[in-house]
């Protein structure tokens, strides 16, 4: 197995204060990702097909994957009395172009043992504004309310060099999504020692992962996308407690996450392996994660500090799994 992976990246950011009070942040981000990786999953399928004979090397073409995203993001900070205000935008743009060799392994295929190159292009883009008031109410009470907006556009289109399928025109996918995701967070001063923060929000993520494809890439399977899915939604919530010493300072936090519509990676269906996919995503499962944080941080001697943290962490589906 080889895999070599080229990686580039540029940014540009600007900053401008005004009147000591605002300030107006910008950047601008492109990122170019190319991935050359092969492995014996073609040859071992073309021996099983042809009877041990040999492919001619030739054919035994990488997985080849290149990928241009493009990301920006501008936001307007503003203090007015005892509130501090935020407001956003964001954009995000990718491109994935990506071909791998595949021999047809269905035995009830009419073109089994065939040889055929596969390309996809897959793009996706994102677009959201934010705003977010950090309200200090006396000094010791916090408030900071906040809204999100996004809007998500994905698709996706296979093809292949030669017909090994029945069908001549592979299905294009699409999604369109828009969320409205708020969130509120809560601080209050108990005493010079402790501090109490809480807060919840929701989320969401929207039914596409190139990602996740190119870590597949040795063995350059097809992931099915359908149009249904539906997007993955979550309300988290957590409540912590700090304590801050002379020498000592005490963390604890609990946490939780609620997930609607999880969405996971499985074999292909009968009818989605029938268009040459070896995968697919599916909404699955609703699901929860939940779990405890603590941790410790003791000035030991002079210069020398001690920290210990713990973690316990549980995470499972709402329905059991095979």
């Amino acid at each position: 197995e080889s895999i070599a992976t080229d990686r580039y990246e540029a940014e540009l950011s600007y900053e401008k204060k005004f009147w000591n009070t605002s300030a107006l942040n910008f950047s601008l981000a492109y990122v170019n990702h190319n991935r050359d990786a092969t492995n014996d999953s073609y040859l071992n399928d073309y021996l099983s097909t042809h009877n041990d004979s040999v492919p001619d090397v030739r054919e035994m073409r990488p997985y080849l994957a290149n990928e241009n995203s493009l990301s920006s993001t501008i936001s307007f900070g503003s203090k007015l009395g005892n509130h501090t205000l935020l407001f956003g935008l964001q954009a995000f743009y990718t491109q994935l172009d990506e071909s791998g060799m595949y021999v047809v392994v269905d035995d009830n295929s009419n073109f089994l043992g065939d040889s055929y190159r596969s390309v996809a292009n897959k793009s996706a883009r994102e677009f959201g504004f934010f705003i977010q008031d950090e309200w200090d109410v006396n000094g010791r009470f916090m408030i900071v309310p906040g809204i999100r907006f996004d809007n998500h556009h994905s698709g996706e289109e296979y093809s292949t060099n030669r017909q090994v399928f029945d069908i001549n025109q592979f299905p294009k996918t699409s999604f369109d999504e828009t969320s409205v995701n708020p969130r509120l967070a809560l601080k209050y001063k108990l005493s010079e020692s402790f501090t109490l923060r809480a807060n919840a929000g929701t989320g969401f993520r929207a039914p596409y992962g190139f990602s996740e494809d190119l870590h597949l890439c040795s063995g350059s399977p097809r992931v099915w996308k359908s149009s249904d899915l539906e997007p993955e939604t979550s309300i988290s919530y957590n409540l912590s407690l700090d304590y801050y010493g002379h020498d000592l300072k005490i963390s604890g936090n609990i946490f939780r996450t609620d997930l609607k519509n999880k969405i996971g990676f499985t074999d292909a269906d009968e009818n989605v392996a029938a268009l040459g996919y070896d995968y697919q995503w599916k909404n699955i499962d609703d699901a929860f994660v939940q779990g405890v944080e603590l941790s410790l941080t003791a000035g030991l001697w002079h210069a020398l500090n001690l920290s210990v943290d713990m973690t316990y962490n549980q995470g499972e589906y709402k329905n059991v799994r095979e």
